[in-house]
């Protein structure tokens, strides 16, 4: 149940489109949601990559979590890290989005590989961790990475 919580969390999250941060620094344009996977954006428009955590987990696993964006096979240093506090619900609510912003735009056919670090129960069951990270660690911090090919059109 607490799991079905977490990920209801970090759906809703990863989906949010946020003009300002937490912390008041600027997102540049319209969110380039790459959850969506292979896609057209229009060419030479400002916009911004929003991607990170939402985490509902009590115990101090939460600094186990992390986020790099490549672009082409290069990493990206991300513009800041919008990070804040829901205490509303039985747990605090902890959030970390890495904001990369892009004023000038993009043209061409890129690829971004985005690389999410967190436990292994954070991505998959616990029968998967048991099966192939033995003895499974619930702090062990394990990779899921994927990549979208974004082609930015006139």
């Amino acid at each position: 149940m607490k799991k079905i919580l977490w990920i209801t969390v970090a759906i809703l999250i990863l989906g949010l489109d946020v003009p300002v941060s937490a912390q008041g620094q600027e997102y540049v344009g319209e969110r380039l949601n790459l959850r969506y996977g292979d896609q057209k954006f229009p060419a030479g428009v400002p916009f911004h990559i929003t991607h990170g955590w939402g985490l509902s987990q009590p115990g101090g696993v939460n600094g186990l979590f992390d986020f790099d964006l490549e672009i082409d096979g290069v990493p990206v240093q991300e513009d800041f890290i919008d990070r804040w506090a829901d205490p509303s619900g039985d747990v605090v609510d902890l959030e970390r989005m890495w904001v990369y912003n892009f004023p000038e735009g993009m043209t061409g056919t890129h690829y971004f590989t985005l690389h999410y670090y967190g436990t292994c129960l954070a991505f998959y069951s616990e029968e998967y961790c048991q099966e192939y990270y033995s003895p499974p660690d619930r702090n062990e911090v394990v990779e899921y990475a994927f990549t979208v090919k974004v082609r930015f059109v006139q």
